[in-house]
């Protein structure tokens, strides 16, 4: 109950965001996104190699793919501002757009956060997402391209 409220009030912010920005920005936005996630992974993977406790770890790959992902987020974004003063009448469009494609930024995101828990085994962190409709929601939609993906990542990952 308590991550599907987390997960909507997250899921309504990303819609509003997204229209707010814009789809080209958004675009952008993305790119960096998912890039500066990727780095933080793999240098928090990298930093966190000998580390023995679970809990520390998983803190510290969240919080390395979130400021990654932040920080190449708000690069990216930066470049897409710009373009977007370029299409004049059509920021409604835009707007519109901007606010689906950050709402599947938003669905791959808690995505990849109950992925990356899973694959940690952490008994709390999985009891409470066992009751969650939404996170069952998103992973029987996940394409099967990212589920492939993930279980090379959980193959690199520490055990």
């Amino acid at each position: 109950m308590i991550v599907d409220l987390i997960c909507s009030a997250f899921l309504a912010m990303a819609l509003i965001s997204g229209f707010r920005t814009g789809f080209i920005p958004s675009v952008f936005s993305l790119i960096g996104y998912f890039g500066g996630g990727l780095a933080g992974l793999i240098v928090a993977k990298r930093l966190t190699d000998d580390w023995n406790g679970i809990p520390s770890i998983i803190l510290f790959l969240v919080v390395a793919i979130f400021l990654g992902a932040q920080i190449g987020q708000w690069l990216t974004r930066r470049i897409g501002r710009g373009f977007r003063t370029l299409i004049g009448p059509l920021k409604a469009i835009d707007g519109f757009l901007g606010a689906i494609l950050t709402l599947a930024r938003a669905l791959l995101a808690i995505y990849f956060l109950v992925s990356l828990i899973s694959l940690t085994g952490w008994g709390q962190g999985l009891e409470v997402i066992a009751d969650s409709r939404i996170v069952d929601e998103i992973n029987q939609r996940v394409p099967s391209a990212l589920s492939q993906l993930f279980d090379e990542l959980r193959n690199q990952l520490p055990n």
